[in-house]
């Protein structure tokens, strides 16, 4: 059975997340940002960078306890979502993004 569960991330979460967004840049972006692109994102560590600057900002979608999503996103601004690539159209994005848009817009 899949158990589906989406919470904040957490800074131990940190290093899946960053091996999530590097896969699924290496597969998914080529073919708009180009191999050099892609390569020099990835292998400067600005990928990794970029989750840990916003890691209190961040949602994870964990399936069978091992998170395969995640969000980051302020104020009014979804800034970035990815799911495993290997687990693309199968729904989960669409799950992430509506947790992450109802943060978003909780009345205080």
């Amino acid at each position: 059975m899949n158990t589906i569960q989406i919470r904040k991330a957490k800074i131990a979460d940190l290093p899946k997340m960053q091996e999530t967004a590097r896969r699924t840049i290496d597969k998914c972006y080529r073919s708009f940002l180009g191999d050099d692109s892609v390569d020099w994102f990835i292998n400067s560590g600005e990928s990794d960078n970029e989750l840990r600057k916003y890691i209190e900002n961040c949602d994870v979608l964990l399936k069978d306890n091992s998170i395969v999503a995640f969000t980051i996103y302020f104020k009014d601004l979804i800034h970035l979502m990815m799911v495993d690539v290997d687990l693309h159209r199968m729904g989960i994005g669409s799950q992430l993004l509506a947790y992450s848009e109802n943060q978003l817009f909780i009345k205080e």
